[in-house]
């Protein structure tokens, strides 16, 4: 009784973090991958391993395919986990398929994201995509349900050091779950990178969804010596400040994040992932 009860007050907590109304524990909508996370949470100016996961159609960082393996763990506690597969396979040089398994959960509550997207280059600057998949919930007293999804996302290169990317979160509306009063919320988020230097990158993002207010978020990403990255971001919604590294060499890539939430405390995780 008490790990139940438990579970719904950590469910309550972890929704109250991130942009979606209270059915969601690990939303779309929300950074996957410690590039990302390191940066404040930033997502769709991101192409990589996780790009199934952040914007179907920012492939533009993967010259090849790739696969990636990110684990989270939230708010330091040990039962509460975040698991995320991500796969990239790139298709005749140009459009890109994406592959995303997610995971998390404790007793009482689980959330599992399958998902594909499929991103095209309609010219040398403009790349739309994709994103369809299924969320599984299983919440105490309320048993197990499916959830339909479809997103959209962009991606638009203005020249060499400026670059915009768009995600549009159920722009159909194709779940909407009557039994239980809740529903996927149609949302949009807007972000932007700029190079203004040869390792140093300036992130800033802006998200909207139904009946929540705008969430603004910042970041910078900073290449120091060959292959170590360091980041750093911040999102004023939950004033949330996070802190990143990253380490390259030829096809393999590590990344480490921590992200300070003020309240109940703060979220750390790791990646790797293999390019081919």
């Amino acid at each position: 009784m008490h790990k139940v009860f438990f579970s719904k007050v950590l469910l309550v907590v972890v929704s109250s973090l991130i942009p979606i109304p209270p059915m969601q524990g690990q939303p779309l909508g929300t950074a996957v991958g410690m590039r990302a996370l390191g940066v404040g949470g930033i997502y769709t100016v991101f192409g990589d391993a996780f790009t199934a996961f952040n914007n179907p159609a920012a492939g533009q960082d993967i010259e090849g395919s790739s696969i990636g393996l990110s684990v989270q763990n939230r708010f330091g506690i040990s039962d509460l986990n975040v698991y995320h597969l991500g796969v990239v396979q790139r298709i005749n040089r140009t459009s890109i398929l994406s592959f995303g398994i997610g995971s998390m959960g404790i007793e009482g509550f689980s959330e599992n994201h399958f998902l594909v997207g499929y991103g095209l280059p309609l010219s040398e600057l403009l790349s739309v995509g994709v994103r369809t998949g299924l969320i599984h919930y299983f919440l105490a007293e309320r048993g197990h349900y499916l959830q339909p999804i479809a997103d959209l996302g962009s991606f638009f290169s203005l020249n060499q050091r400026l670059s915009f990317g768009i995600v549009i979160h159920n722009p159909f509306q194709i779940s909407r779950i009557k039994e239980y009063n809740d529903y996927m919320p149609v949302g949009a988020s807007f972000g932007t990178r700029y190079t203004a230097g040869e390792q140093l990158f300036l992130f800033a993002e802006i998200s909207k969804f139904e009946l929540l207010p705008a969430q603004f978020k910042t970041g910078i990403e900073w290449g120091w010596k060959k292959h170590l990255w360091l980041r750093t971001g911040y999102s004023h919604t939950n004033s949330a400040f996070s802190l990143g590294l990253g380490w390259g060499y030829k096809t393999l890539r590590v990344n480490l994040a921590f992200v300070h939430v003020a309240l109940p405390g703060g979220i750390s995780g790791a990646d790797v992932s293999y390019l081919w």
